[in-house]
Order: structure tokens, then sequence, then C-alpha cells
């Protein structure tokens, strides 16, 4: 199945924890994919960074044998600056607008029929 988490408008120390605790909480053992849409956000700063390796860890740590791919869909300029900026982009899949990855990975299929949408105000 796939996790997919969206409707984050800014990811800062402001709501860092309360995204964290809802994504990971989210996360099980048989998911394929987690996929992160930034079209939204307009801001992540250090402890935005954080939910992803929050995210990455317990999604390792919980995975039954291959742990899902984590994808960060379609950042803003200045998000997708930062993401570059710390490397996060040598973790996980970043997709940009255009639909292209912004470096080359290996992609992973998944089950599209099963998926779960967690949405975050």
């Amino acid at each position: 199945g796939t996790l997919r988490i969206r409707g984050i408008r800014e990811l800062t120390a402001a709501n860092a924890h309360s995204v964290r605790e809802t994504a990971c909480a989210a996360v099980t053992p048989d998911l394929d994919a987690i996929e992160f849409d930034l079209s939204e956000t307009t801001h992540v700063d250090s402890f935005g960074l954080g939910v992803f390796a929050s995210l990455y860890k317990t999604a390792l740590d919980r995975s039954a044998e291959c742990p899902p791919a984590i994808r960060l869909l379609h950042p803003q300029p200045l998000v997708q600056q930062v993401l570059e900026l710390t490397r996060m982009h040598l973790l996980f899949e970043i997709v940009l607008q255009n639909g292209h990855d912004s470096v080359t990975t290996t992609s992973r299929s998944f089950d599209e029929t099963r998926s779960a949408t967690v949405r975050v105000h």
C-alpha cells in the first residue's frame, strides 16, 4: 500500500511535532511507498527536515522486509533548494512538478489500490 501525506503549508518548528507524530503513527510494516506531497508547502526549516528523517527511520524500523520507497512530491523551488542543500535528495526520491525525478533513483513498483492518505491541518 501507499501512505500519502499532504496538505502541509509549512513544515516548521510550529507544527513539526504534530506532523511527525501523525505521519509516523500511520507507518505500517506492509507499506510499499510513502509519498509526502510538498506542492502546497512554502517553507521547511530544520525541524521540518527532522520530520523526513524520523519518517525514514520509522519506515526502516517497521518494515517487514524491504523498506518502503519514500517520495517527496512536487516541492516548490525554495523547498527543493533546501532539500538539495541538505542533501536530502540522496535519501529520498524527489519528484518535481514536471513529473521527473530530480536525481536518478531506483524506482519501485507499488499497489495503488491499497493506499492510505494522511491529511494534516
